[in-house]
């Protein structure tokens, strides 16, 4: 019989924390609960799970879930039906669903000159680009530009329009976990018409 545990892929030597064992009985219980989450839930994993304060006067936080990316995309399958729910269970909080993705250093050459290759879905640039997309999503990116200042870089990142209602209230819990996850200051806007 499944459990809970059943939906924790964690490495061999860790333990789970509290916030990861309460997502994944919350999971748990929604597979068995939902219909229309069963089948696409009896995927899903959760690799990690982190809590990030957003403001500490309000007490606005958010869950950063972390799940395999080949996983992603059953996940983005009922990506606002979840997050509904989890935003339920977890009141007060955001939930947000990033797949973990591995940063690989420049390759160098190997013993006897042979050039070693890394995949470009490793690179640094790709993988903190498709962190802001998983983060935005079902928002889609229209336009991002980067500015250059003397107290550093900021990235502006223009979202659509028709996605607005649906993820506006959300924009510095976004801006605050992408931070927190790449280290890049960013802003977002919606197109205008």
């Amino acid at each position: 019989m499944f459990t809970a545990q059943s939906k924790l892929k964690l490495a061999k030597d860790a333990t789970p924390s509290e916030l990861e064992l309460e997502l994944a009985k919350n999971l748990f219980e929604l597979e068995m609960k939902d219909e229309d989450l069963q089948v696409e839930l009896r995927e899903v994993q959760i690799i990690a799970a982190r809590k990030h304060v957003i403001d500490e006067e309000t007490g606005k936080a958010a869950i950063i879930m972390f799940v395999p990316v080949p996983q992603l995309k059953h996940v983005q399958r009922i990506h606002q039906h979840l997050v509904r729910e989890l935003e339920k269970r977890f009141s007060g909080q955001h939930i947000l669903i990033v797949a973990q993705r591995r940063i690989l250093p420049i390759p160098r050459r190997a013993p006897g000159g042979v050039r070693v290759f890394r995949p470009r879905s490793r690179a640094l640039t790709t993988v903190h680009q498709a962190i802001l997309e998983d983060i935005l999503f079902p928002a889609v990116i229209v336009d991002r530009r980067t500015r250059v200042t003397i107290d550093g870089k900021k990235v502006r990142v223009l979202l659509e329009k028709q996605h607005e209602t649906l993820i506006g209230y959300k924009l510095k819990t976004f801006s605050a976990v992408y931070q927190r996850l790449t280290g890049q200051v960013v802003s977002f806007e919606f197109q205008d018409a």
